[in-house]
């Protein structure tokens, strides 16, 4: 229910004990995230992003892009602040991810994989 976990796939938490000032887990929203914002799972996004840098596209991008292909997803409902958010959910939808990438992300991801609550 949430294609970039809170915001944690956007790579802007580093340190699950300071996050960003102004931030979804620096406010009141911060409880609801509790379960997956670890520091483990915060260093195996940090992990990543050279991966997704190889990719050319953006991490929102890659989680967005990454939804949108599991068989039992018919659409990824997103926000966006910002027109270059926008845009970023915009290039997930519209040009193909090599799947060689999405087996690096779900290798590097699956020992911090929190399944409850759901998210993808």
């Amino acid at each position: 229910w949430s294609p970039l976990a809170q915001g944690i796939l956007t790579g802007k938490y580093t340190d699950a004990k300071h996050p960003p000032k102004g931030t979804r887990a620096a406010g009141p929203a911060a409880e609801m995230m509790e379960d997956f914002f670890t520091q483990p799972v915060l260093d195996a996004v940090q992990r990543l992003l050279p991966v997704v840098k190889r990719s050319g596209r953006s991490l929102p991008e890659i989680a967005l892009a990454w939804c949108l292909r599991q068989p039992a997803v018919t659409s990824v409902i997103v926000g966006a602040t910002s027109v270059r958010h926008v845009e970023e959910n915009l290039r997930a939808a519209e040009s193909p991810v090599d799947s060689a990438i999405f087996e690096e992300v779900e290798r590097i991801l699956a020992p911090a994989l929190v399944e409850e609550p759901y998210i993808a």
